[in-house]
């Protein structure tokens, strides 16, 4: 059961970023970022990988990164940041690295 939510969770992602390439025009990258409590889970990440057929990087950023991302688009929101584009160096963290490619 645990795994077919999983499963699902990624299958909608997929979904989603089909349609963002049908709008756009563009195609879909080749490579992601995965962070967060679920990046977690190697099965995750692995899953992940596999339906978005790209390679997915799980960095160690933090468990709560859904704040983080609140928190740029509000400073860029209110004119503290000018971009939601921020050097990598201020939120990769050196701990958990790892690259899952589709099998």
């Amino acid at each position: 059961m645990k795994r077919a939510v999983m499963e699902g969770a990624a299958l909608h992602l997929a979904l989603m970023m089909k349609q963002l390439e049908e709008i756009s025009g563009k195609e879909a990258p080749k490579k992601a970022t995965i962070s967060g409590g679920a990046s977690k889970s190697k099965l995750v990440c692995q899953i992940m990988a596999d339906v978005m057929n790209c390679e997915m990087l799980n960095i160690n950023v933090s468990d709560e990164v859904g704040s983080l991302g609140a928190a740029i688009c509000a400073g860029v929101g209110v004119g503290i940041l000018k971009t939601s584009l921020l050097p990598t160096s201020l939120w990769r963290s050196p701990g958990r690295q790892n690259r899952f490619r589709k099998t």
